[in-house]
């Protein structure tokens, strides 16, 4: 009778939450099943591939080893979730099913001698024996606190000599475990930036893999021939290591760009020494670079952006495959190009972030405490992308991305919110696609909950409230309530009133502001609203480099309200600047870019404003060209294809007017009918349309006297008129 034994049992996918049967396997003869033992040892028989999403997860199980021809016949890897009580019940049935299947009674006699080892170890008992798998492995608190004690008295040696008698004394230090543990701490150290208990951590961790090969004598020789050339670098690499861990910790408390300065030039200094550790180097350079693109960030200066993307190249390029520190280099770098990307909008740069993010990812397991946020960054440049190019499949997976992050997070955990706030982003930005108010709607109670959490106090409170702000005027142009147009405002101007002089993002914050108080002005028609939306207009163009890819949008915006201030004062020279400025936008913005079509529709509509005022003919030809390439590059899906349509609807049905053409007419009847089609019926943009529609029904039926055209639009009429109340 077979020992094995497995059970079927259902996952839950944590990716799209599907569930799935898979076989489990309890307990493993190892003469029966030796598929089931190397599965094991590459570590796949703990894990599955979720049929709906293809997924590949790891999960926790109890596992018994049988081996009838070694010692120990009985090897028990208990389920790390439950508690030791439950485990030992399971062990205890496990055992005995085992009895039950064997015939071999032999089997009575081999439970004292049985191990419990957990399954992470498994591979090293299968492939070096009992005595390293039980190296290999933590026992309990009491051990770790132990080992770790030890470590850290052994790295307060003062010398060679007394470090060597204190290893020979304690050698449990040279166990795998006790170097597992100086890792764990190496990264502690990394993840606080103390370069110089990190540096000592690396020394002995040289000194710890150099024992285990040579011995401790001879490892201690090489280190008392080697100190004498090179103490006196070594005690300067000390000292500088030193500024440097004082330099950081102060400017992440003050922000000072003179302390940034200075620790930029030790930095460099610390690098320029021969006897810096190799181990170190891509740590420091990773460092030099962060603090290049913190001054990028204070300043905007590209050159420092550069500086910072070909030193965090160094670093992601100078670690090895297995440092575990190679995943942070690698995101650190994703960082940066993303902001050249966000600066310049070179799409390579795009390109350049998600490979990065995608090897990060794939180099970081879903235990780690970083994993959420290389899923949070590679969601974000997948957003960007989809930005640029519109695939719906880049959004698509940027909110499944995002999810698994906040999956991963305690609900407690400030960086959940920037998940959180991630998430409302892309439903915002899926809203705007596909025109489901049920994704709007999530987008503002998951962004009002992230406001709601947030400190006054926090870091990223503007972004927040920016972010909050923008759905909820989408939410207004959706549905034409004054209120949400009222809280907007109201949180747009928080954003822009914690945001300092020189940062990056007040253009962003002044045009959102200004956006705002222009729709209010449309509303309630006060004056005071219009001319501090153009002010605010004009600071975010001002304040924003000519080569910055934000800087259509603020262009396209300040020529908005030129040309709304026209419409209302009918000064000619706004007009004509609204033109310039749009016009502009159009020619910054690459023919591949996700908001061309917006800035084709607006100097379509300023080219049109002057047709009307001044009756050039040329300017209503080519806004009839303009509204054609925005209707041709718009996907039949998205938010805003029936404002082009009814835009250019209205230029043909202009200039039937000017030139009698029957088939501008009618052509115009097709589109604005279209958008009528297109657009929910709770949309606050719907009447407009309607009435378009309405205008040029009426207009054929008093060409060619067709009663039918007359009653539909009368009918287009009181529907706009009864939807607009």
């Amino acid at each position: 009778m077979a020992h094995s034994f497995a059970q079927s049992t259902t996952l839950k996918c944590p990716n799209c939450k599907q569930e799935y049967d898979i076989i489990l396997w309890m307990i493993i003869d190892a003469n029966e099943r030796p598929d089931l033992i190397d599965k094991i040892k590459d570590g796949s028989l703990h894990s599955a591939t979720c049929p709906h999403c293809e997924k590949e997860i790891s999960f926790d199980a109890p596992l018994l080893l049988f081996f009838a021809n070694r010692e120990p016949h009985l090897v028990f890897s208990p389920q790390e979730g439950l508690a030791k009580e439950q485990n030992e019940q399971i062990m205890e049935h496990l055992i005995s099913v085992l009895y039950s299947a064997s015939e071999d009674k032999k089997i009575s006699k081999w439970l004292d001698s049985r191990k419990i080892l957990p399954y992470r170890s498994l591979p090293v008992l299968l492939q070096q024996g009992l005595s390293f798998a039980e190296e290999s492995y933590i026992v309990d608190k009491e051990e770790l606190e132990k080992l770790t004690q030890l470590l850290q008295d052994w790295t307060e040696t003062t010398t060679w000599e007394e470090s060597r008698d204190f290893l020979k004394k304690h050698p449990q230090l040279l166990w795998q475990k006790s170097i597992q543990i100086a890792t764990y701490l190496l990264q502690i150290a990394r993840q606080d930036s103390d370069f110089e208990f990190e540096e000592i951590l690396r020394k002995h961790l040289d000194i710890l893999n150099h024992a285990n090969t040579i011995g401790i004598d001879s490892t201690y020789s090489e280190l008392v021939t080697q100190q004498g050339s090179s103490q006196v670098e070594s005690s300067r690499v000390d000292s500088l290591l030193m500024t440097v861990d004082g330099l950081m910790t102060e400017y992440n408390d003050l922000h000072d760009s003179n302390l940034l300065n200075e620790l930029i030039t030790n930095l460099q200094q610390l690098l320029n020494l021969s006897d810096l550790s190799i181990h170190l180097r891509p740590s420091m350079l990773n460092a030099l670079g962060g603090a290049f693109r913190q001054r990028y960030q204070h300043l905007g200066c590209v050159e420092d952006l550069d500086e910072a993307i070909k030193l965090l190249q160094q670093a992601s390029d100078l670690s090895p495959n297995d440092d575990p520190d190679r995943p942070i280099y690698i995101s650190d770098l994703s960082a940066a190009f993303r902001d050249r990307y966000q600066r310049l909008g070179r799409l390579e740069d795009l390109e350049e972030v998600i490979k990065l993010l995608r090897r990060a990812v794939d180099l970081n397991s879903n235990e780690s405490t970083d994993h959420y946020s290389y899923l949070n960054d590679l969601s974000v440049a997948l957003r960007y992308r989809y930005q640029r190019l519109g695939h719906l499949e880049d959004l698509e997976e940027a909110i499944k991305l995002v999810q698994q992050a906040v999956d991963l997070l305690p609900i407690d955990s400030t960086d959940r919110l920037i998940c959180l706030s991630n998430l409302g982003i892309a439903f915002r930005d899926k809203y705007q696609r596909l025109g489901r108010l049920e994704d709007l709607e999530e987008a503002i109670k998951l962004l009002r909950q992230v406001v709601d959490l947030t400190p006054t106090d926090d870091l990223y409170r503007h972004v927040y409230l920016n972010s909050l702000g923008d759905v909820l005027n989408k939410r207004y142009q959706r549905l034409g309530r004054l209120e949400d147009l009222e809280e907007a405002i109201k949180l747009f101007r928080q954003a822009v009133d914690l945001t300092p002089m020189g940062d990056l993002y007040r253009p962003i914050y002044l045009n959102s502001l200004g956006d705002v108080l222009n729709k209010r002005y449309q509303r309630l028609g006060q004056v005071e609203d219009l001319e501090e939306a153009i002010k605010l207009l004009r600071q975010a163009v001002d304040l924003t480099p000519t080569d910055d890819l934000y800087r259509p949008i603020y262009l396209n915006s300040l020529g908005g309200v030129l040309n709304q201030r026209y419409r209302s004062l009918g000064r000619l020279e706004d007009l004509e600047e609204a033109i310039k400025l749009v016009r502009q936008a159009v020619d910054l913005t690459p023919t591949d870019d996700l908001y061309r079509p917006i800035y084709l529709n607006s100097l379509g509509g300023v080219l049109n404003q002057r047709y009307r005022s001044l009756g050039r003919l040329e300017d209503l030809e080519e806004a009839i060209k303009l509204f054609r390439q925005a209707v041709d590059l718009t996907p039949t899906d998205d938010l805003y294809r029936p404002m082009y349509l009814n835009s250019l609807g209205g230029v043909l049905n202009q200039r039937y007017r000017s030139l009698g053409r029957l088939e501008d007419l009618e052509e115009a009847i097709k589109l604005v009918r279209q958008a009528v089609d297109l657009t929910p019926t709770d949309n606050l943009y719907r009447p407009i349309y309607l009435n378009s529609l309405g205008d040029v029904l009426n207009q054929r039926y008093q060409r060619l006297g067709r009663l039918e055209d007359l009653e539909e639009s009368i009918k287009l009429f009181r529907d706009a008129h009864e939807t607009s109340k």
